[in-house]
């Protein structure tokens, strides 16, 4: 079953208040019910399935049909992770933004 993230943002311009949903689906099948969606995020032909494991503060980035994924576990985030791994510091990121990190 495909996972579905949702992002709204509100931006102010010139007086007026603007809303700006976007809706991703995730494209690889990942089978823990613990882990949440967070969207989706390409590097080269690559496509990222992003997800944040609360239970275990697991990062993953799917990237295949056959369980191909790259991970790391947040407790042990160091800079030089986020800045070797694009997907995984675009996760960071927005879970920074949400404050779960």
């Amino acid at each position: 079953m495909a996972s579905i993230s949702t992002t709204t943002v509100t931006v102010l311009s010139s007086g007026t208040t603007n809303t700006h949903t976007k809706v991703e689906i995730s494209r690889h099948r990942h089978d823990c019910d613990e882990c949440h969606f967070m969207g989706l995020h390409d590097v080269g032909e690559r496509e990222y399935d992003l997800y944040f494991c609360p239970t275990s503060r697991d990062l993953i980035a799917r990237y295949g049909y056959d369980g191909d994924y790259k991970s790391c576990n947040s407790n042990y985030l160091s800079f030089a992770d986020i800045v070797k791994d694009e997907p995984l510091a675009v996760l960071v990121t927005k879970l920074q933004a949400l404050g779960l990190l």
